[in-house]
């Protein structure tokens, strides 16, 4: 096999984490103004009720998201073409890293690309199916990757929610005084934060309540739920892609 350079995927990873430091920006901007709903302001002997503006995601955040988890994604496409042309092969359209909702229909794809000349090395082929395994249940769990890159290509948005997750809040009375009642471990879904709908917590404190604690603690962007990774943190999931990937591309020079 000829020597290979991996300096398009590993550059494929690099643009990927300079999306998510994009995003960890916006989500403490978000943060930060959002948080100001949670704190009630007096006014002399009573609580002042207007509820302040809620503000949501700018509107670019989804495809901030989406570049991130499509370079991710697209960085083990080029490893895979680069390994196959190393292999003596020719890349054509038909050329992609094997995702495949289990191992035998992906080891059965690649036996097709071997009859084509389409295939890397067998020595590369095994690392995928052994240690990389991209299906369902896999090792390094990437296919959940592979499915959330299809949904930012089929759909405008990849639905998020904040999680807001509060400790205690405490009930005021008419003059803003504790009322000697409050709630504790409590969490509301905001299932909409890019356009600034929702908001339930935030809806209720300036009604007679008060959050007690740092309010940034009770702000969580997850992956909406019924997708890949629901329920999960958006900057820890992508983080954690992002070494993922990076493993799968050493796991892969190393055997070419």
């Amino acid at each position: 096999m000829a020597n290979v350079d991996f300096y398009g995927p590993y550059l494929k990873v690099e643009r990927a984490e300079h999306h998510v430091r994009q995003l960890e920006t916006i989500f403490r901007h978000y943060i930060a103004d959002n948080m100001k709903r949670l704190r009630p302001k007096r006014n002399h002997r009573s609580l002042n009720h207007a509820t302040p503006k809620r503000v949501a995601f700018p509107k670019h955040t989804s495809t901030v998201l989406g570049d991130a988890l499509h370079n991710l994604r697209a960085s083990l496409d080029h490893a895979y073409c680069t390994l196959v042309e190393a292999n003596g092969g020719t890349v054509t359209r038909d050329v992609y890293f094997p995702f495949r909702k289990d191992r035998q229909s992906g080891e059965a794809s690649i036996e097709r690309h071997k009859e084509k000349g389409l295939a890397p090395s067998d020595k590369v082929c095994r690392v995928i199916f052994d240690d990389i395994q991209p299906y369902d249940g896999g090792k390094l769990g990437l296919y959940d990757l592979h499915l959330l890159d299809i949904t930012d290509k089929h759909r405008v948005l990849i639905p998020t929610m904040s999680v807001e997750k509060v400790e205690r809040l405490d009930f005021l009375d008419s003059a803003g005084n504790k009322a000697g009642g409050g709630i504790r471990h409590i969490t509301f879904l905001d299932k909409y934060p890019q356009d600034g709908s929702g908001g339930l917590l935030s809806s209720l404190l300036p009604h007679g309540t008060i959050l007690q604690g740092d309010p940034k603690n009770a702000f969580y962007i997850a992956f909406d739920l019924g997708q890949p990774f629901a329920g999960q943190g958006v900057l820890d999931t992508l983080n954690d892609l992002r070494m993922k990937v990076g493993n799968a591309l050493k796991l892969l020079e190393a055997a070419a």
